[in-house]
C-alpha cells in the first residue's frame, strides 16, 4: 500500500496556525524582520501616511516584503506576485494573507524608485554593525596564497626558458590583446597609420562612432599576394579604439599583476553571476535610469540578505534586527 495523503473532505477540529506551516529556519523570516526593522518614512517610501477617507491603502512594508521575497525566489513580475499571494503558503504567512492586485504591486516598485535604492544602502549599514564585511575571508586569503605559490612557480619556469606568456592549450601561442589566445599577423608603426605584413601602408578611412572605434584599410588589398592569409573580404580593415592608449594601460598593469584578476573573478564576478541568474540572465523589466537602480537595489538587497543568513543563520539574524 502506498503512502497516503490526508482526506481533503476531513474537519479538523483544531486547525494548524499559519505560522505553524512556516518553519523557524524559513528564509521568509528574515525578510519580515528585516522590513519591519526600517523606517519606512525615512527611507522615503509613498504613502505611508493614512487618510482619513477613501478606501484603505496597502502598506508599503507590505509590498516591499512582496517584492524581496519575489527577487529572491526569481519572481519578478507584478502579475507572477499577485498569483504568490494567492496560491504560496509563504507570501500568504508574509503578507498575513493580503493580495494586493498587479497594478497596485507594479505601481508600488515605480513609485518608490529613489526609496528602494535606500534600503539596499540599509541593510549594507546592518551588515556593517554585525562585523559581516571582511569577518569571512581567512579561508578566501588560503586559497589565494595556495595559488599564488602555483603561479609563481609556473612564472618562474617561464623566466628560464624566455618566455613572457604561455598559454596552456597552445604553447607557441599568444594571448592577444583581448584575451584570446591566437597568432597575430599584423604590424603596427608609429603614426595615425598601420604598415600590414606586405608592406603596405593602412591609412585612417573612418571612424565607427557606435562601436567608438578609427577604422584603417587600402586598396593594394585587390592584388595583394598576401591577401588569402589576411583577409576573406574585398579588403583588410584594422581597427583601433578612440581610447585604446587607455586599454593598453589597464592591459599592462593588469599584466604585471595577475593577481589581481584573479582575485576579482573570486570575489567580483560570483555575486554577478548570481544576480544575473535570479534575473532570467540579467533581463530588467523597467526602463529609465531610476527605475533600474531601483529594479538593481532590489536583487542587490536580497543577494546581502541571503549572504547574512547563510553567515549568521536565520534565527541569529532575526534577533540581531530586533534588536
Amino acid at each position: 500500500m502506498h503512502v497516503q495523503g490526508q482526506n481533503r473532505d476531513q474537519a479538523i477540529l483544531f486547525p494548524e496556525r499559519l505560522d505553524d506551516l512556516i518553519g523557524e529556519d524559513n528564509a521568509v523570516r528574515v525578510i519580515d524582520a528585516f522590513v519591519d526593522s526600517l523606517d519606512l518614512k525615512t527611507l522615503g517610501f509613498a504613502r505611508i501616511e493614512v487618510k482619513a477617507t477613501g478606501r484603505p491603502r496597502y502598506h508599503p512594508g507590505d509590498l516591499l516584503k512582496l517584492y524581496l521575497y519575489g527577487y529572491m525566489h526569481r519572481v519578478r513580475s507584478s502579475r507572477r506576485l499577485e498569483r504568490e499571494c494567492h496560491t504560496n503558503l509563504e507570501v500568504l504567512w508574509l503578507l498575513n494573507r493580503l493580495a494586493p492586485d498587479h497594478k497596485t504591486i507594479a505601481n508600488f516598485r515605480v513609485d518608490n524608485r529613489v526609496a528602494l535604492t535606500r534600503v539596499c544602502r540599509a541593510f549594507v549599514q546592518f551588515c556593517r554593525t554585525q562585523s559581516l564585511y571582511g569577518g569571512n575571508t581567512q579561508a578566501a586569503l588560503e586559497a589565494l596564497e595556495t595559488e599564488r605559490a602555483t603561479l609563481t612557480e609556473r612564472i618562474r619556469a617561464m623566466d628560464e626558458a624566455g618566455l613572457e606568456v604561455q598559454p596552456d592549450t597552445d604553447p607557441e601561442a599568444r594571448v592577444m590583446r583581448r584575451g584570446h589566445v591566437g597568432y597575430n599577423v599584423q604590424s603596427s608603426v608609429d603614426g595615425d597609420y598601420y604598415e600590414c605584413p606586405a608592406g603596405e601602408t593602412l591609412p585612417k578611412k573612418t571612424k565607427s562612432t557606435k562601436n567608438r572605434l578609427y577604422l584603417y584599410t587600402t586598396e593594394a588589398c585587390t592584388g595583394c599576394r598576401l591577401r588569402e592569409r589576411c583577409t576573406t573580404g574585398k579588403q583588410r580593415y584594422v581597427s583601433r579604439h578612440f581610447e585604446e592608449d587607455a586599454l593598453n594601460e589597464v592591459a599592462e598593469r593588469t599584466e604585471a599583476n595577475p593577481m589581481m584578476m584573479r582575485r576579482r573573478k573570486g570575489m567580483v564576478e560570483h555575486p554577478f553571476g548570481t544576480l544575473k541568474r535570479r534575473m532570467d540572465g540579467g533581463q530588467l523589466l523597467l526602463r529609465g535610469l531610476q527605475k533600474v537602480k531601483a529594479e538593481i537595489s532590489l536583487a542587490a538587497t536580497v543577494y546581502n540578505l541571503t549572504r547574512a543568513i547563510n553567515i549568521l543563520g536565520t534565527r541569529k539574524l532575526c534577533q540581531a534586527l530586533a534588536a
